[in-house]
């Protein structure tokens, strides 16, 4: 009998089962290969300013948890961000206001980089402008290969890609998982599966959300492209990042639209009419025509509140929920996976203010 085991291996099932690893006997069950899922499909982004000010505060410890695995995980981008019309500085304090993206130059972006960035896109149409500098790109493949070192090395934690979980069931507090292979007994189950949450623990209060992105490239562009910052318009009616592995490429994404949960029981596929809407606003804010190379589907993995669901089932006993970071699990799976750590174990916490506001027990009121 294993101590705890973990199902889903992307960003936060690795990150736990790092938490968990050393002091008890853990499995981490994975349907496909490590980060094949959501993690792998993301922006690729990390930002020190967030929608909700109940973890802004935090940020800096998922910053310094990648820095602690390996400094090479995290790379200065930078982000700017236009408007159509004048907006409430109060929604950008956390930004450096622009007079124009020549002001760039300020910043840390040399002539070159700040002429390939107005030569990409016409700002002309724009009457604000606003910089965010802690933006940074994330190396997932380093993040990944650093957190299955560090588990690979660990006696008591086991490892198993390419397993699908088939039933889940409890009986005298014990949970059984059946795997294509064979099954597993253990008194905690985590469920950090993301979007198939709802295939596996049959909950009402996750849905999904997909976002469509594209790798695209544009034809005369300078080298100097790959420097420029992410670029988006306020209401994140385009979003342009320069690819980390593809020179003058870029990943674009479109705006995020609801779906139903019952699409992920076979591999959800880019909307056709979503990637024409993306290129053509793109080739409304782009000097050049954009050039479509591949596509994919983004998942978001959705609360009702918005929030994550962190702690334990208060219906369920031994079930720990570890899931709905609402597209954001790069930065904040990492980060609440002490507090997960914390919760299972039964000891004090650092954040014990967010512990009731995240719990999955909110939606349960006799368990509160």
């Amino acid at each position: 009998m294993h101590d705890i085991i973990i199902i889903g291996g992307g960003i936060a099932g690795l990150s736990l089962a790092y938490r968990c690893m050393g002091s008890n006997k853990v499995l981490l069950i994975e349907q496909n290969d490590f980060f094949s899922g959501t993690t792998s499909q993301s922006l690729a982004g990390f930002s020190l300013s967030y929608s909700s000010e109940l973890f802004t505060p935090y940020l800096h410890e998922c910053l310094q948890f990648y820095t602690n695995l390996n400094p090479d995980i995290i790379k200065p981008r930078g982000r700017l961000i236009s408007s159509l019309l004048p907006v409430d500085e109060r929604d950008y304090k956390d930004f450096i206001p622009l007079s124009s993206p020549n002001a760039l130059s300020d910043y840390g972006f040399d002539f070159k980089t700040v002429e390939a960035i107005k030569s990409l896109i016409d700002f002309h149409p724009f009457q604000s402008f606003y910089y965010e500098k802690n933006y940074f790109d994330l190396e997932i493949e380093c993040i990944k290969k650093e957190l299955l070192t560090a588990l690979q090395r660990c006696k008591n934690t086991f490892l198993h890609p390419f397993e699908r979980v088939v039933h889940i069931k409890t009986q005298n507090k014990v949970w059984q998982i059946e795997t294509t292979s064979t099954t597993y007994n253990t008194p905690i189950v985590i469920n950090a599966s993301g979007p198939w949450t709802n295939q596996l623990f049959n909950t009402p209060h996750i849905h999904l959300q997909r976002e469509d992105c594209a790798l695209i490239g544009f034809d005369g562009l300078e080298d100097d492209a790959q420097f420029i910052p992410a670029i988006t318009d306020d209401s994140m009616s385009f979003f342009i990042k320069p690819s980390v592995h593809h020179p003058n490429e870029f990943i674009v994404a479109s705006n995020t639209t609801k779906t139903s949960l019952t699409t992920l029981r076979t591999p959800a596929f880019p909307d056709r009419q979503a990637v024409a809407k993306l290129l053509d606003r793109l080739k409304q804010v782009t000097f050049p025509t954009p050039k479509l190379k591949t596509t994919w589907v983004g998942i978001k993995t959705i609360s009702e509140d918005t929030l994550p669901l962190i702690g334990f089932d208060g219906n369920k006993e031994g079930l720990f929920w570890f899931t709905g970071f609402a597209g954001y699990g790069n930065k904040l799976a990492p980060l609440f996976s002490q507090l997960a750590f914390d919760l299972i174990m039964q000891t004090d916490s650092a954040k014990k203010d967010i512990v009731n506001k995240l719990s999955p027990n909110r939606y349960f009121p006799s368990h509160k």
